[in-house]
C-alpha cells in the first residue's frame, strides 16, 4: 500500500513539473520573435506603451533601453536571444528618483557584461565631479540625465573618474505623464 502511494504523489509532482514546463515554454514564445526589430516593436507598443524610452548604445556592443515611467520611475531593459528568437527584458529593479534627485543601480546585460547606473533628474545640486565620477550624458530630449560605466561599482570608493561606456543615445519614444 505504502509503494502505491509513493508512485502516485511522484506520478503527481511529475505531471506539476510537466505543467510548469509547458506554460513557461507557451510564455516565452508569446513574448518572443524572430527577429530583433519585432521584439523591440513589441516591447514599445505593448509594454511600455505610457513611458519614455531612450535606446543607448555601449561602446561593449550592448543595446539598452532606459525606461521612465511616471513619477520617475526608471528601469533598464535589453535584448536577448535564446534559440534564434529575441526578447526585450528587464535587467534592473525599477528605481524610483520621485523624492530625490539621482540614484543608482547595478545590472548585468543579456551577453553577461555588468554596468552601473547612475540617473538625475537634474545635476544642479549634485557634486557630481567628485563624488559620482561619473560623465553624465542628456536624455529623454534633454530632460533628464545617465551615465553608464563598467563593472559593478556602487558602495565602492572611486578615486579616478570611471570611464563611460555610452557609445550614443536615442529618444525612441516620449509620452510618460
Amino acid at each position: 500500500m505504502r509503494f502505491y502511494t509513493h508512485s502516485l504523489l511522484v506520478f503527481l509532482f511529475l505531471v506539476m513539473v510537466a505543467g510548469c514546463a509547458n506554460n513557461q515554454t507557451s510564455s516565452m514564445d508569446k513574448e518572443s520573435f524572430p527577429t530583433e526589430k519585432k521584439a523591440f516593436t513589441h516591447f514599445i507598443q505593448k509594454e511600455k506603451a505610457t513611458a519614455d524610452v531612450e535606446r543607448v548604445q555601449t561602446l561593449e556592443g550592448d543595446e539598452l533601453y532606459v525606461v521612465r515611467s511616471r513619477n520617475h520611475q526608471y528601469g533598464v531593459y535589453g535584448m536577448a536571444k535564446l534559440d534564434d528568437r529575441y526578447s526585450v527584458k528587464k535587467l534592473t529593479a525599477t528605481m524610483s528618483l520621485h523624492n530625490t534627485i539621482s540614484g543608482g543601480t547595478e545590472f548585468t546585460s543579456s551577453t553577461g557584461k555588468e554596468y552601473t547606473m547612475l540617473a538625475a533628474k537634474q545635476l544642479e545640486g549634485l557634486d557630481y565631479t567628485t563624488t559620482l565620477h561619473n560623465e553624465f550624458h542628456k536624455i529623454f530630449s534633454e530632460d533628464a540625465h545617465i551615465a553608464i560605466s563598467k563593472d559593478h561599482t556602487l558602495g565602492q570608493s572611486v578615486n579616478e573618474r570611471a570611464e563611460s561606456v555610452i557609445q550614443t543615445t536615442e529618444t525612441v519614444q516620449s509620452n510618460a505623464s
